[in-house]
């Protein structure tokens, strides 16, 4: 006979009924299964509330054609289906200091048989001794403790069918109970299980120092939050659940869901704020719901840097952690597809001088600055915003009669150096137009509008994407072009050169030199 758990499906954390309709009555209904949600991720109280619909299961079973009909089947599965006034075994469905049976078992006692044999069954207490299903219940916060429970409560619960069912000896279903209450009491005494949380602190602990070695104060802290946001990322996904739990299934099912994670950079229009403000709870939210544009999703390389992370967690807890008590990494082990890199490709020169025009005519002036920045200096859209705004980051400064900006900060230690003003800048009037500090507002989403006014395409015809980040491609193929000199070129860009041997090379030139260089470059 098949046991209660041939009818459970599981789905989503969660427990279903599944009963499947005899062939025999099929042509009766549309129906070929019965699915219905069971409410929980409890395996017992799933295989109880089963129990319940037992005779049910049965009947079913059963049903001849010859004096079966539509209108006997359909109330036959919304009976099935009704789990709304049936309670649980052990907790709800009997009351011990009484002995009265759950309503809904007592109005199938003719199927099941007559009163004793529930009694005996355990569905109610033993008029002859104290002896009862079971009130145990394990610390559920206690992980292994749960699962092993689970595991001989169902033992315990096939015992008690087979003897409503078969008749099977009550010193069996005696004995289920005196191995539960032996094994909760050894698992009772057992380690409380290793949470995520719990390994995320010893991991941190133990890995910050080497993470902000040598960094500024700044840098530092932004290192510590990549990897915490990294680890809310993870915890909002998988839970804190205990790290023996935590399978290459589910990384990898985390890093699908992850795909859909918008680029801080973007506003949220229907939040009307930067994702980068909005609480990581509520940014959960919205890719939950399928809230974030495609065009908003971060690119592979984000996906893989996180990715990289939760690899270097689990690996640290393998060759590092005892108390984690894992032997192999669920990070690796599985291959995942990630999205192709965001390549990014230059303008064409005339594609420039259209954006020159465009900026040119601009009423508000830190879009034409915006533009007229990333032209003519090749940095990056964060150092120009830094230029404009006047940040300590960005000094203007004047050696030897030349102006230049001083900047201080930047994703490695080249991008820390010089960029002299470019004659067309100065030309064009920026020294006075800077006076001031000019904020900038969301460039990346207003920059879209601009390229499509313009009538210049989103991509080459490689397929590369054009950005607001094209204009540093641009700048870097005319130095290339115009000042031949690919060291020169490095220092302006902010790009690591290499020595004969190989290794990173940073020099500092005279900034008449740089200046002389910059004014090379043209887009005529």
């Amino acid at each position: 006979m098949r046991s209660q758990s041939s009818y459970l499906i599981r789905r989503n954390q969660t427990y279903y009924l599944k009963v499947t309709v005899p062939k025999s009555v099929q042509h009766l209904t549309a129906r070929r299964e019965v699915v219905k949600s069971l409410g929980t991720d409890s395996l017992s109280e799933s295989r109880d509330k089963v129990m319940g619909k037992w005779p049910l299961i049965k009947k079913l079973k059963a049903m001849n054609p010859r004096n079966t009909t539509t209108h006997v089947l359909q109330e036959l599965f919304e009976e099935l289906t009704d789990f709304d006034n049936i309670a649980l075994h052990g907790r709800y469905q009997y009351e011990p200091d009484t002995g009265t049976v759950d309503p809904y078992l007592a109005a199938h006692i003719g199927q099941l048989g007559a009163i004793e044999g529930l009694i005996e069954g355990g569905a109610a207490r033993s008029t002859d001794d104290d002896f009862w299903f079971t009130d145990v219940r394990p610390d559920y916060s206690n992980k292994k403790q749960h699962m092993l429970f689970e595991e001989l409560y169902s033992f315990l619960l096939d015992m008690r069918i087979k003897k409503m069912i078969t008749g099977t000896h009550r010193e069996q279903l005696r004995e289920g109970r005196r191995l539960l209450e032996e094994m909760l009491e050894e698992v009772n005494e057992a380690k409380p299980a290793y949470l995520l949380s719990q390994a995320w602190t010893k991991f941190v602990e133990a890995n910050q120092e080497k993470w902000v070695k040598g960094k500024r104060e700044e840098d530092a802290q932004k290192v510590l939050s990549d990897w915490n946001g990294d680890f809310k990322w993870m915890m909002l996904r998988l839970g804190d659940i205990p790290v023996e739990e935590v399978t290459s299934k589910m990384v990898k099912g985390m890093l699908g869901f992850y795909e859909s994670r918008p680029d801080t950079r973007f506003t949220c229009e229907k939040a009307g704020s930067a994702y980068k403000r909005i609480p990581i709870e509520d940014v959960y939210t919205l890719i939950v719901n399928g809230d974030i544009p495609e065009e908003h999703e971060i690119g592979g390389n984000t996906l893989m840097r996180f990715h990289k992370a939760i690899k270097d967690f689990f690996e640290w807890l393998v060759d590092e952690d005892e108390d984690a008590g894992i032997a192999t990494n669920p990070a690796i082990g599985f291959s995942f597809k990630f999205k192709e890199s965001d390549t990014r490709t230059k303008f064409s020169n005339e594609e420039v001088r259209q954006f020159e025009a465009f900026a040119l005519a601009q009423k508000e002036p830190w879009k034409k600055w915006v533009i007229l920045l990333a032209i003519y200096t090749g940095a990056r859209l964060g150092d120009i915003k830094k230029i404009m705004s006047h940040d300590a980051k960005a000094e203007l400064l004047e050696d030897s009669s030349v102006k230049y900006y001083r900047i201080k900060h930047g994703k490695t230690k080249a991008a820390i150096r010089n960029i002299p003003i470019h004659k067309k800048l100065l030309d064009y009037g920026l020294l006075n137009a800077l006076e001031k500090p000019m904020l900038t507002s969301h460039v990346s989403n207003y920059f879209p509008r601009w390229r499509e006014s313009l009538g210049i395409p989103d991509s080459d015809i490689n397929d590369y994407n054009r950005t607001f980040h094209s204009f540093r491609h641009s700048f870097k193929s005319q130095a290339a072009t115009t000042i031949k000199d690919s060291r020169i070129e490095d220092a302006l860009m902010g790009h690591e050169s290499s020595g004969s041997a190989g290794d990173k090379v940073y020099l500092t030139y005279n900034i008449s030199v740089l200046k002389e260089a910059i004014d090379k470059v043209h887009y005529d």
